[in-house]
């Protein structure tokens, strides 16, 4: 996926979001609505399923997912931290919001 096209993404994104809290709730539109659940990804090289995308209001804490792990126990996680398969609809969104994080 180019630069060009997450930044086209991030503008989309953003477009009338004022602040950070108001750029998390977009985000968090963005992975409810484009990203189907349950959806395959990992986390720390472990597959798990994400149920179920979030933000509680902390900045700080910024979007979380709920996933359920191989045995079958649910866990709350930042979305920072999961990776999708590259040809998922969630690489697109999670390449976004990673860029928007910053390094």
């Amino acid at each position: 996926m180019s630069t060009e096209t997450i930044e086209d993404l991030l503008g989309e994104i953003l477009l009338d979001c004022y602040g950070e809290d108001e750029e998390l709730w977009g985000f968090l539109s963005a992975f409810s609505e484009e990203v189907p659940v349950p959806a395959e990804a990992s986390i720390i090289g472990q597959r798990v399923e994400v149920l179920e995308f979030d933000y509680d209001g902390n900045p700080l804490r910024g979007l979380t997912a709920s996933c359920r792990a191989g045995d079958g126990r649910v866990h709350n996680v930042s979305v920072a931290d999961l990776s999708f398969p590259t040809t998922s609809p969630g690489a697109l969104y999670h390449a976004a919001y990673r860029s928007w994080l910053g390094p």
